[in-house]
């Protein structure tokens, strides 16, 4: 579907997989050394929030220095066949507690929300960003 590259975090070309809820409504999370799109947000560069996961300290820890990130970032996503899609950070990391649901919600303009769990090894919070499109 798609790849990301985060050049401040030294990430290339890191595969994103869509993945929805079980029956539970647990967000399943794709396997290894890649990024998981919620498959309730919107698609990239679709009007409204995607949501991207990334593990922080199993399976290749592909988010564990997503608190590095801050006000500029260029996070960039390559559209299978399609577009390179360029963001900018616009919300520094914020910590927030695992029930803090909204960052999973719809929004009114476009955005990209990347999370993780936090602090390595406790994951007993999250922590996330937001960028918008580049202009």
């Amino acid at each position: 579907m798609a790849t990301i590259t985060i050049a401040d975090l030294g990430l290339s070309a890191i595969p994103i997989f869509d993945r929805d809820l079980d029956l539970h409504g647990t967000m399943q999370i794709a396997t290894g050394y890649s990024i998981t799109r919620y498959s309730r947000s919107a698609p990239f560069g679709g009007g409204s929030n995607t949501v991207l996961f990334g593990h922080d300290d199993i399976q290749g820890a592909v988010f564990q220095k997503l608190t590095q990130l801050h006000a500029g970032s260029v996070i960039q996503v390559q559209m299978t066949g399609g577009p390179l899609i360029t963001f900018k950070v616009t919300r520094a990391p914020t910590i927030i507690p695992p029930t803090y649901l909204s960052i999973l919600k719809p929004t009114t303009t476009t955005q990209l929300t990347l999370f993780t769990c936090y602090p390595l090894w406790q994951d007993d919070h999250r922590v996330f960003v937001v960028a918008t499109p580049a202009s």
